[in-house]
């Protein structure tokens, strides 16, 4: 993610992400990208109702264009199968638009076929939850599971489609430790853009729209990218 310079991250609990200005509110998301859509940005947004307030937000990224989406807990927008409509446009029909999809997710069983269908690439952590187990045993097959069975923490498993069985690559993801570290004894701080707002506002206040981001460079690890 650090090489991308056109991502907008949903971050769906709020505290996964914290490279990038911060928005809490459609409204305010909406106002401030107007001004900085055809440049390069790099934008968090936590809903506060994520559902209800997930379909205006596909339709922000569809009208955009050119950019990375990054969707937290993707399970919560995606059951069964099951999605909204605006979502279900990224997903077949995102390249198009130039529009990079990237899912994460604990748990991947139930997703259904039309978002799987359309992924390049799976990175898979370790997982022991018979159903996911059985999910990826089903996808992917036996020889898949046996290699994430065998993962360590923060090793995972990256799986190229079409699935084949030499692509299956187990790697590290070092950069934990660093942002562990980091976090100890940096930060980035950026002073509001919104006009109206006389200072800095607290990342802390979650009431604010006009957000702090207080932080040092992070990288996720899609289940689906599409």
């Amino acid at each position: 993610m650090a090489n991308q310079n056109r991502v907008l991250f949903l971050d769906t609990t709020g505290h996964d992400y914290i490279d990038g200005l911060v928005f809490y509110s459609i409204p305010e998301l909406k106002r401030f990208w107007l001004k900085c859509y055809q440049g390069p940005f790099r934008l968090i947004y936590r809903p506060l109702d994520a559902e209800a307030e997930f379909p205006e937000l596909c339709r922000l990224v569809i009208a955009c264009k050119n950019l990375t989406l990054v969707v937290e807990e993707l399970d919560i927008y995606c059951r069964q199968g099951r999605t909204c409509p605006e979502f279900f446009e990224i997903i077949r029909r995102g390249r198009h638009h130039n529009i990079e999809l990237i899912g994460v997710s604990q748990r991947p069983h139930g997703f259904g076929r039309d978002l799987t269908s359309q992924a390049k690439e799976f990175y898979i952590f370790n997982t022991r939850e018979p159903k996911d187990v059985a999910y990826l045993k089903d996808y992917f097959g036996e020889y898949l599971v046996s290699k994430v069975e065998q993962l360590q923490e923060f090793e995972y498993v990256k799986a190229l489609e079409p699935f084949n069985e030499s692509d299956v690559v187990i790697m590290k993801d070092d950069i934990y430790d660093t942002i562990r570290s980091d976090r100890k004894v940096t930060g980035v701080e950026r002073e509001c853009p919104e006009p109206e707002c006389s200072g800095q506002c607290s990342n802390a206040d979650r009431s604010s729209s006009h957000d702090v981001c207080r932080g040092t460079e992070t990288e996720t690890r899609s289940t689906d990218d599409t």
